[in-house]
């Protein structure tokens, strides 16, 4: 007797929405992080900063609504690589 494949789960709506907002507040939050680290004192990188941190909330959404879990596992695993 084989074992049948479990076939993959589709979210639902409320599903995808909490993954869209929740995957925003992450990459907004990474965002300005990333826009402070950027940023220098004489005002030069603001561009690149100010554009980072208008991308990733962005970036960060798409991914938490297609990837799931899988996105969320492997930000925690390059966050735990920086500290």
């Amino acid at each position: 007797m084989a074992l049948e494949p479990i076939p993959p789960r589709i979210p639902d709506r409320t599903e995808r929405v909490i993954r869209l907002i929740c995957g925003a507040v992450a990459g907004a939050v990474l965002g300005i992080l990333a826009e402070f680290a950027l940023l220098q004192p004489d005002g030069g990188g603001a561009g690149l900063a100010l554009g980072v941190a208008l991308v990733t909330p962005i970036l960060f959404a798409f991914l938490a609504l297609k990837l799931g879990d899988r996105f969320w596992m492997g930000l925690a695993r390059w966050l735990r690589w920086l500290g």
